[in-house]
């Protein structure tokens, strides 16, 4: 590979991950994405992986948030 193709190769690969943090995932998609980042120091990681990574953690927080507030309710009734 010369030096135009890499270049190129590597717009594609950031234009996908701009694209995949901002597009809808699943369960099984969130979890590869998080087994990947276990690998990649925090200083290294791009904008678009802690957007992505952003989201995930918003989404856990919510979950629980509901979870403790059905617990809650149950124990009500």
């Amino acid at each position: 590979m010369d030096r135009r193709q890499v270049f190129m190769a590597q717009l594609d690969q950031a234009a996908h991950a701009d694209e995949k943090a901002n597009a809808p995932d699943s369960i099984q998609e969130d979890q590869a994405f998080m087994n990947r980042m276990k690998t990649i120091p925090f200083h290294r990681m791009e904008e678009g992986d802690l957007r992505r990574l952003w989201r995930i953690a918003l989404r856990g927080v919510s979950v629980r948030k509901a979870v403790e507030k059905s617990k809650i309710s149950e124990e009500i009734k």
